[in-house]
Order: C-alpha cells, then structure tokens, then sequence
C-alpha cells in the first residue's frame, strides 16, 4: 500500500479523480506508488506493463508541477515522452495517455502473434534504436545533373530523412541515386543507368545479413550484386492509381523503379488485395492491414469493410463532428486519402512479399518518396509522419518534399538535407542543423532550409499592418482587446494613461 501521508496535498486531491477514471473504464489491475518510487501510477492491461510516472514535484505560485513521463508513446511505438504540467490538467494527460494503452495492447496482428511491448521495470531509458534496415551515407558521381556529392554519416536512429530544395533542383535524382546504390544498376532488364563514368558508393544496414554492408556501383559492372537489397520501396510522384491494368503491362508498371523513374508508375493494389481477403475469409490478415490504414487516418477514416451485395470494399469516412459520411469505394475517396492509402498498401503489399513476419510493425526496410506532401492539406502533412513511424516503426523513411508542414509533426531523430544546384557544381547535398522542436512555419521557411528571404503578403505596403500573432484566434482576442480599450479611452471616466500605452 502507498503511504499517501508522503503525497504532497495537491497531488492528494487528484487520486480520487483518477480512481474514479479506472473505474468508469474497468481498469483493474493498477499500483499507485510512493513519490520516493519516482512515479505514482504503473498499470497492467491485457498483460502488459505500462507507465504514467510523476515525479519532480514542485510548488509554483500555489500551484503543484510535475513531470509526466508516459510510456508507451511517441515517436515511434514506447519512447517516452516527457511533459511539465500542472495538477489541475492530470485527468487531462491520463485520458489521453489511456487512449494510446488501448491502441497498442488491442492492436491486431498481421498473423497469429501479438505484438510485443517492450519495457524496462528498473530503467527509464526507453528510447529509439537503431533501426534494422537504413541507409549510412551515400556518395555519387556523375548521374545525370550529379557530377559529385554525398551524404554522410546519418544517424541509424534516423527515421525519417528530408530532402528539402527547389524545383529542377534534382531531389529526385538524389532518390533514384539511393535507389540504384541499395538496390543495383538494372530492374530486371532495365537499365538504370546510362552514363559511362556513373559510380555510386552506399553503406547501410541489411536487417537480413543484421551487417554493415558497402557496395560499389559503376555503370560498367554488369553482374548483379550480391548484397543488394531487396527490402526497399520506391514511390514516385504519381501514386493515385492502383494496379488494374493487363497482367503483362502491371508487371512493368509496378516493378520496384519503374514508379521513382517514371511519371506513369502504379502502387500495388491495396483495395484488390483487401478484396482477395475477404472473400478467402481470412479475417486476421484483413483486419491487420484495416487496422494499419484506420490508425494512419484517423480520425477521417473509421472503418474499411467488404460489402457483400455490391461485392466492392468500401470505406467510412467522418465528418469534423465524428458522423459517417455515405460510405465510398477507393476510386471515390479524395486524393490525400488515397494516396496514403496506396502508399501503405504498396509498403505492406512489398515488404510482406520477402519477410517472413508477424504483424505489420515488424517489416523492416527503406521507403523512398518523392514530393512526399503532395495531394495533402497541412492537418495530414503535420500528422503523417509520426503515424507513419507508428504503424512502421522499423521503416526508414527518405522523401522529398517542398512544405514546411510535415518538418514539425516528424520524429526528433528526422534529419533534413537540403539540395542546393549550380551550373558549376551541378547538383550538391548539404545537411541542415536546426532545432526543429523550437520553430514555427515562418521560421521555418525563412532558415537555411528553404531560403526565403521574405513571408510577407507581396501586397503589403505598411509592414505595420502585418500581424504577428502566433495563431488566428489570438489575432481575434487582441483585436477584442483593443476595442474595449478603445471603448475606456472614448468615456468620460478617467484612467491612468499607462493602461493605453
């Protein structure tokens, strides 16, 4: 039993309140402990260990702050995350923090085993390692507008990787540059690579071999080699279409390249296989692979089911006030939906093909994505790539994308690397350090990533006019502001005239 007497009185008033919480959501199996245990609650769900600790307890002003550190969550699937908040809004975070239990311990798996929760008792270290499959650095020489540049030494932490430059400035180049290292100079009889001093130098982690492995592309080599990999996506700026074409036509269309090196490539289809699904009745593998799309839209997407009198898979979207829209098939869902849709289907539908695993979080691989924000508004932008990371936490992702957005809602471990060109050194890679965690859009737009000298409406004549406030509806409470001062300034009572100034 907790010696509640060693609580502090703040933090008293809130076990009542967070016993009743467990209690509406039959939460049984919990441990309140002592502050000198550094925490005060550890909960068992569907037998597994989870966190919500408390610690660093400390008076402000009359007010109690702590330090959440809430397991599991964030980045990717347990990595802590750490929040300094008052006691008044502890209800708040354990809501939420609940939420995230639930989604992890009733996760379906994609065969038979249930996912693995990883935890420490004894250790707050919970952070992320070094993934099984990613790219270390690259160096390439003369490929199309690439006479010679590199990326080096990139963390193998690193989830997502951005290449962030102008139009014509030869990010894709820098993709299919990554493509032909990891995966080799030919797509069965295509050739990629037309140059005759062409040399491309990878290294990278091949979760298969569990090895560092170097290898050496020149465009004279013509046998293929031996340890390249073939857990790799690449998905080029056209991915609103799904395989349903010819069988012969599918096959060169949906080839590992062809979708990087051309402007007609497919997705291999997502909404055909969910079909195969459930008419063979295999329900694990079709609610597995519901489950990975509904957690990457939610809160949009609520259901994916196969309807038996129009023999079609059709899916539930929700409105902003959480109702059904009429449910529609693929070919009728808006284009963002649809493009993360396919590009989750296309990674599960490949990765699945040459690993042999058990549930979708464990495919291991590298995805490439050009022009990855295209066709989403910034609430997806901002959201995609944590919940990318989430439904695939061992995938390393390296995209292209011309929008600040996505930069603030990626993992802490991201790396950007912006594409620079001139006539003199063609194309040119240079890696950007900034504190992402600490910038907004604008500032974002104004750093070296992007380079823009000026965010200012180009009608603007006054730059008095221009609004500084962080968000739109303070723009609304500062003007309401200065309309009641307006109003106090306008009677006959009188006012010190500091309050004006």
């Amino acid at each position: 039993m907790a010696d509640y007497k060693s609580y502090p009185l703040a933090l008293l008033d809130n076990l009542n309140s967070i016993k009743e919480f467990f209690t509406s959501n039959k939460i049984k199996d919990y441990k309140i402990h002592k502050p000198s245990d550094n925490g005060i609650l550890e909960v068992y769900h569907n037998h597994r260990l989870f966190y919500f600790l408390i610690s660093n307890f400390e008076i402000k002003e009359n007010i109690l702050v702590f330090i959440v550190n809430i397991y599991p969550l964030s980045e990717t699937s347990v990595e802590k995350v750490e929040t300094r908040i008052a006691s008044g809004q502890l209800i708040q975070y354990l809501k939420i923090w609940w939420s995230l239990v639930t989604r992890y311990s009733n996760y379906e798996n994609l065969f038979d085993n249930p996912i693995e929760i990883k935890y420490t008792r004894n250790t707050n270290d919970f952070s992320i390692g070094k993934l099984p499959v990613c790219l270390k650095q690259i160096q390439v020489k003369n490929y199309n507008a690439i006479k010679a540049t590199e990326i080096i030494d990139i963390p193998e932490d690193s989830l997502w990787v951005f290449l962030i430059g102008e139009n014509g400035f030869g990010k894709t180049l820098i993709l299919q540059s990554i493509f032909i290292g990891l995966f080799g100079t030919r797509d069965n009889n295509t050739i990629l690579v037309k140059q005759d001093d062409f040399k491309v130098l990878v290294e990278f982690n091949d979760g298969e071999k569990k090895a560092l492995i170097k290898t050496n592309y020149e465009s004279d080599i013509t046998l293929e080699y031996s340890s390249k990999i073939n857990n790799i996506v690449a998905i080029g700026a056209s991915r609103l279409n799904l395989t349903s074409i010819s069988a012969k036509e599918e096959e060169t269309r949906s080839s590992p390249s062809y979708s990087l090196f051309n402007t007609d490539g497919l997705l291999l289809n997502i909404d055909s296989e969910l079909y195969k699904l459930s008419i063979k009745k295999e329900k694990k593998k079709f609610d597995a692979f519901k489950k990975g799309l509904i957690d990457l839209l939610a809160p949009y997407l609520s259901d994916i089911k196969y309807n038996e009198e129009l023999d079609k898979i059709l899916y539930y979207e929700k409105d902003n006030n959480n109702e059904d829209y009429i449910p529609s098939r693929y070919d009728d869902l808006a284009s963002g939906f649809k493009s993360i849709i396919g590009i989750a289907g296309d990674i599960i539908i490949r990765l699945s093909k040459n690993q042999d695993v058990k549930n979708i979080k464990d495919l291991e691989g590298i995805v490439l994505i050009d022009e990855f924000d295209l066709h989403w508004h910034p609430k997806l932008q901002i959201n995609v790539p944590m919940a990318f990371s989430k439904v695939f936490p061992k995938i390393q992702f390296i995209v292209s994308t011309h929008s600040p957005i996505p930069l603030l809602g990626a993992p802490l471990s991201s790396k950007v690397y912006k594409v620079n060109r001139s006539k003199e050194d063609g194309v040119t890679v240079e890696e950007v350090e900034l504190n992402l965690k600490q910038l907004t859009p604008n500032l974002i737009l104004t750093s070296p990533i992007f380079d823009m000298d000026s965010i200012t409406n180009i009608n603007t004549e006054n730059l008095d006019e221009i609004k500084l406030e962080d968000s739109f509806n303070e723009i609304e409470t500062n003007e309401n502001i200065k309309s009641i001062l307006s109003d106090i300034k306008n009677t006959d009572k009188k006012y010190p005239d500091s309050i004006f100034k």
